[in-house]
């Protein structure tokens, strides 16, 4: 029930906004819960409607997922895509809605699987930081991003993986608190090349 008020509620000031915003303006939402569709579904001109979802902190995470809705133009898509592009993020055009859009959710097959893991016995929490931070995302760096602050700062979202299975599943404030007592250091100081 709580989601249906949230969702009449974004349609009303999204509607609010088609309203009062030049035609040619187009309406973005950075939205992972709610659909486009659902969004658009009260606006006169829904066709300047989309989502584009980054990550944050945005100003050193270059993705952004783009995401029309069923009423949504393809021009307006190229136009986020091509704005996007020209300030240096990294659009990704999603081609169906689900929610969660894309990097969340294999964000979370990540988690589940390094969680299983550790469960089966197969590593320990240092060993799974170790072969993500160490193996698998140094491995994704293209080589524009390099060694740059936007890994370092997708790093910080590594220790909510382990500290689950650490603690028995309650998340932990810090990476700091559950890292005291280790011989792990945090942030990572990331130089792949050693």
């Amino acid at each position: 029930m709580e989601m249906h008020w949230a969702q009449e509620d974004f349609n009303e000031a999204i509607a609010d906004l088609d309203d009062a915003a030049p035609v040619d303006s187009i309406l973005a939402s950075s939205s992972s819960g709610l659909t486009m569709s659902a969004i658009q579904s009260a606006c006169k001109h829904p066709e300047r409607c989309l989502i584009g979802h980054p990550f944050n902190p945005p100003h050193l995470i270059p993705l952004v997922e783009i995401v029309a809705g069923t009423k949504t133009s393809p021009e307006a898509v190229k136009q986020v895509i091509a704005f996007c592009s020209s300030i240096g993020k990294k659009p990704i055009h999603l081609r169906k809605e689900v929610v969660g859009h894309v990097a969340n959710r294999l964000q979370a097959a990540l988690y589940r699987e390094v969680v299983n893991l550790i469960e089966e016995g197969v590593l320990n929490v240092a060993d799974a930081d170790t072969a993500v931070c160490w193996g698998y995302a140094c491995t994704k760096q293209s080589s524009e991003c390099g060694r740059s602050k936007a890994m370092k700062c997708a790093l910080h979202s590594i220790p909510a993986i382990t500290t689950t299975a650490r603690r028995g599943g309650s998340a932990c404030a810090s990476p700091g608190a559950w890292l005291s007592g280790t011989n792990i250091s945090w942030p990572p100081t990331l130089d792949c090349r050693t």
